[in-house]
């Protein structure tokens, strides 16, 4: 049997016993409960002697038996050829029978075992043949069975994974493996069915191998370098953001710190604080507060102060707050639309400096008066100077620093002297101030 069996038959046999049992699942409808709808298609096509789905076992594994016990018909093939070719025949071996030589076609006389043999290897072409007929004609159902072989692989891979190897598609021919471990199915139980069924679920059950453990490692070291990456990234430009601010701490675009670097000397400021700095007042004034000041109605004082020179616009006063209660600075602008800083004096004294509004924008308005302070005439040591610096920056922070120089230990009061402005800044305006009243 094993001459008559090519071995692209074999593989073939062996790929639809692998489809028999896949399908027996399905089987439960089928008039051919034991292997479902391909053994009904099969049964129906094939005209050979013995059945069907046996035929195809003893393809795949010539000379052996069925798993239901069946013996190979090529099994006693051995034994007719060994008496066919015996040197001394004996008995009815001697007797010479008359057949056809299946070559030539001829009448020749042999001896029976040789005739049985020729017999024998005819019927086996026979049942090859029917077989081989019954596969073809069943080409439609093996189709559809493998079809719904490739739909069950194709859900059972996605249950475990795109890259588990248990979950990959069964090789073409799963009996290969199984025929080159030497055929373990060979033994059958009451079913007949249940060495086939252990072979085959064996098979199956595959254990994963490292290659998906390297493959996931690999996945998750790529996710940790891109998000070490992307930290750095951002780290990097945080400093590099602090390190811009520090180095020009009034640029444009990286005002993180608004007003920082400006300081104001021991002294009066405005607030409640005696010592005031820019950043006392970003909370009140707004850090982004600068020349829109003006746009702000609301900023404008309830009573504004008396003898304003006609060249400021009296509707663009602002007031930006008060020192010691006898200094009051307010923002203003002048008939050519230049920001100004005012201060007022509680005794009607003005003092003023104008600048461009690019100038104001580069390093805004700082404007230094020097005054006298003119104690009691009945004490001594009548006089004392002070020196006020009144500033207003570009991100609209602004404050009052005093310096007190006297001659003695009492501090005096604000004459009607007239204060002497030094301006520091674009192209300053000093207003006149009103005339002195007598003193006490």
């Amino acid at each position: 049997m094993s001459q008559l069996t090519p071995p692209e038959n074999r593989a073939e046999a062996l790929r639809l016993l692998a489809l028999l049992d896949a399908e027996r699942a399905d089987s439960a409808g089928s008039s051919v409960a034991r292997y479902g709808a391909l053994a009904e298609a099969l049964t129906g096509a094939y005209a050979g002697r013995q059945d069907p789905i046996d035929a195809l076992w003893w393809r795949a594994h010539p000379l052996q038996s069925t798993p239901a016990g069946h013996a190979d018909p090529a099994s006693v093939r051995a034994q007719l050829e060994a008496a066919a070719f015996s040197r001394r025949p004996e008995g009815e071996a001697a007797l010479a029978i008359d057949v056809i030589d299946p070559v030539s076609g001829e009448h020749t006389s042999v001896s029976a075992p040789f005739a049985a043999l020729v017999a024998l290897d005819e019927q086996l072409r026979a049942d090859a043949a029917a077989l081989d007929a019954a596969i073809l004609d069943a080409r439609p159902a093996i189709t559809a069975a493998e079809s719904r072989a490739a739909h069950r692989a194709a859900g059972s891979s996605a249950d475990l994974g795109p890259n588990d190897p248990a979950g990959a598609p069964a090789p073409e021919s799963p009996f290969g493996a199984e025929a080159a471990a030497g055929h373990p199915e060979t033994g059958s139980d009451s079913t007949g069915n249940a060495t086939r069924t252990s072979t085959r679920n064996t098979t199956q059950a595959r254990t994963p191998t490292p290659t998906r453990t390297a493959e996931s490692w690999r996945r998750r070291s790529l996710i940790w370098m891109s998000t070490a990456a992307a930290v750095t990234v951002l780290l990097l430009a945080g400093i590099a953001l602090v390190v811009v601010q520090q180095l020009n701490p009034s640029g444009t675009g990286f005002a993180l710190f608004p007003g920082s670097g400006s300081t104001t000397s021991a002294g009066s400021g405005i607030g409640a604080s005696p010592s005031a700095t820019p950043g006392d007042f970003a909370g009140r004034a707004g850090s982004s507060l600068g020349l829109t000041i003006f746009e702000d109605p609301t900023l404008a004082p309830s009573i504004p102060p008396a003898g304003i020179d006609p060249y400021y616009k009296p509707e663009s006063l602002r007031l930006l707050g008060v020192a010691d209660s006898d200094l009051t600075v307010y923002a203003v602008e002048n008939r050519l639309e230049q920001p100004c800083l005012l201060a007022v004096y509680t005794d009607g004294t003005q003092s003023a400096t104008c600048v461009t509004r690019d100038e104001f924008n580069a390093m805004g308005i700082e404007l230094r008066i020097t005054n006298l302070r003119v104690t009691r005439a009945s004490e001594p040591q009548p006089t004392s100077a002070s020196q006020d610096v009144v500033f207003w920056n570009p991100d609209g922070t602004y404050g009052v620093s005093s310096t007190l120089a006297r001659t003695g230990s009492t501090a005096g009061i604000r004459s009607s002297a007239t204060p002497t402005p030094t301006p520091t800044a674009g192209t300053p305006t000093v207003t006149p101030t009103p005339t002195p009243t007598p003193s006490e």
